[in-house]
Parts: structure tokens; C-alpha cells; sequence
């Protein structure tokens, strides 16, 4: 459960950061952000990543000179939430890992009282077999 919910968590945090990415691209896009301003590049450049296996799926749409609704960054958003949720989804069938048993200091002291109990038991079972047989050969000699 715990590596189902981390891996879960790890999900999230990525989609989320893809999501805040591509928002913010199609944010910039529509208000026409410079370029050359280093937040607006290093937003194109990260995006440019994420906006690959979408690009060219619907053309961007032109509203006036130099403003862009980018419809293929909101369908990247889109598509992101989706496999997102799938995978996440997915992952809650998984078989849980085994637990671990945690043995306690106290629990150690109980087993190696028992484990002393049946070897003097045994000791005690085997000398007293020991006996008995002395005791028939000195009777029989």
C-alpha cells in the first residue's frame, strides 16, 4: 500500500507540474508574451517537451496580430489529466506488497524461552531414556 500510494503521489506531482507548464504556455501564448523574456523561453523550451506527442493535432488559432489560442496545449492538458487518472486508477488494483513482520524485543525473549524449554524438555526426555536403558542392561547383566 505504501509503494501504491507513493508511486500514486509521484503521478500526481508530475501531472500537476506538466499541467501548471502547459497552462502557463497557453497563458503566454494568449497575451502575446515576449519570447525573449526568460520565464516566457524556459516555459516554451519545457513545454516544447511535453507539447511533442500532441503537436500538430489541431492548429493554433490565431484571435488577433500576435494573439494565440493554442488549442493543442490545452489538448495536451487535457490528455495529460486523462493518462493520469488511468494510471493512478490502475494502480489501486495491484496487489498490496507482503507486510513485514515485526518481531519485538519481547517477542524475541518469549521465543527464546520456548526454544530453551523444549531443548531442556529433549534433554531431560533423552536422559531419562538413557537412564531407563542403563537401568535394563545393569538388571539384565
Amino acid at each position: 500500500m505504501y509503494f501504491d500510494n507513493l508511486l500514486s503521489r509521484l503521478i500526481s506531482i508530475f501531472i500537476g507540474l506538466a499541467e501548471i507548464i502547459l497552462g502557463l504556455r497557453v497563458i503566454f501564448r494568449l497575451f502575446n508574451a515576449n519570447p525573449n523574456a526568460a520565464l516566457v523561453n524556459w516555459i516554451y523550451q519545457t513545454s516544447s517537451v511535453l507539447m511533442q506527442p500532441f503537436r500538430g493535432v489541431f492548429s493554433a488559432q490565431v484571435i488577433s496580430s500576435g494573439y494565440t489560442l493554442d488549442i493543442s496545449a490545452l489538448f495536451a492538458m487535457l490528455m495529460y489529466a486523462i493518462i493520469g487518472t488511468i494510471v493512478i486508477a490502475l494502480l489501486s488494483f495491484l496487489p498490496a506488497p507482503a507486510e513485514r513482520h515485526v518481531v519485538r524485543r519481547q517477542d524475541l525473549v518469549y521465543d527464546y524461552q520456548s526454544v530453551v524449554q523444549r531443548i531442556v524438555f529433549i534433554v531431560i526426555s533423552k536422559t531419562t531414556f538413557s537412564i531407563k536403558c542403563v537401568a535394563i542392561c545393569a538388571v539384565c547383566c
